[in-house]
C-alpha cells in the first residue's frame, strides 16, 4: 500500500533518506512530518530531493504534547496550538541578530499529571512579526534555536550549534559531523565524509583549519566511518563527555 505520511524525528528521516538513496528506490508520501530536532534548509532540500514532497515541522514534547506547527504557507512560521497550551518565554535576551528566550509551557489538557510552567530547556528565537502572512490569528512561536545545553565553552567563550553549522553547511563533502568537549575541556571534531578519500580528507583539514584553528587551537580532527543515534532516534551535534 502507498505511504501517505512519514512522521519521525529528523535524524530518523535522515537515515531513511540515506537508505532510500542507496537502494535507488522511490518512496513518495504526500507529506513528511519532522519532529524532535532542528530542521534546517539543508535537511528540507535533501528530503525534497529524496521524497518529492513537502516537509512539515512540528514542535512539541512527550510531556506536553504538540505545541506549535509549521504554517502550510510560510515554512518559517510556527503557529502555537493556543487551545491546548500556554507558552511563555523566560530569560529573554537580545542576540546580535534577534531576540530569544527559554520556553516555558503549561498544558491545558493533562488532568492526570499537570505540567504547569514546565521548562522545556529550549531556546526560541522570537518572531519578527506578530501575525503570519497566511491570515491565521494564532500566536506565532518563532524559530526553535536549540537546547539550552547545546553550547560548548572553550577558553571563556560560548559556542552555539549554529556557529559550527554556518561553516559546515558549505562543506558539501561532509556527510555528518559531531563536536565533542572532552572531560579535560578540549574540543574534538569527528567527521564523516561522503567519500573518504585522501583528497577529501586533506580538503577537510584545510577548510577546518581555516575556519576553526583561531578558536580551538590546536585542532583535534578525527575521520570516522559512522555515528550512532540515541535510543529516541536523535543525533546530537554538540556533546560534552560526562
Amino acid at each position: 500500500s502507498p505511504c501517505h505520511v512519514l512522521y519521525a524525528t529528523r535524524s530518523s528521516l535522515d537515515l531513511l533518506a540515506e537508505e532510500i538513496d542507496k537502494a535507488g528506490i522511490k518512496v513518495t508520501p504526500r507529506i513528511l512530518v519532522s519532529i524532535g530536532e532542528i530542521l534546517t534548509n539543508g535537511h528540507r532540500k535533501h528530503f525534497q530531493e529524496t521524497f518529492a514532497c513537502k516537509t512539515l515541522n512540528l514542535y512539541g514534547s512527550e510531556e506536553t504534547g504538540s505545541i506549535a506547527w509549521q504554517c502550510p504557507e510560510d515554512q518559517h512560521s510556527l503557529h502555537i496550538e493556543m487551545e491546548t497550551v500556554v507558552v511563555n518565554l523566560k530569560n529573554v535576551e537580545m542576540t546580535p541578530n534577534a531576540k530569544m528566550g527559554s520556553i516555558v509551557v503549561t498544558n491545558l489538557e493533562n488532568y492526570v499529571m499537570p505540567f504547569i510552567r514546565y521548562d522545556l530547556g529550549d531556546w526560541i528565537l522570537m518572531p519578527e512579526k506578530d501575525r503570519c502572512s497566511c491570515g491565521r490569528t494564532l500566536t506565532l512561536l518563532g524559530e526553535v534555536f536549540g537546547r539550552n545545553d547545546d553550547t560548548l565553552e572553550f577558553r571563556g567563550r560560548k559556542y552555539h550549534w549554529n556557529f559550527f553549522y554556518n561553516y559546515f553547511k558549505d562543506y558539501l563533502y561532509v556527510k555528518k559531523y559531531k563536536i565533542i568537549q572532552t572531560k579535560e575541556g578540549n574540543i574534538e571534531f569527528k567527521i564523516l565524509l561522503f567519500d573518504n578519500t585522501e583528497e577529501n580528507r586533506q580538503r577537510c583539514l584545510t577548510d577546518l583549519s581555516s575556519a576553526f584553528e583561531k578558536h580551538f587551537f590546536p585542532l583535534n580532527i578525527q575521520f570516522v566511518h559512522g555515528f550512532s543515534i540515541s535510543p529516541r532516534g536523535k543525533f546530537k551535534v554538540l556533546e560534552k563527555e560526562s
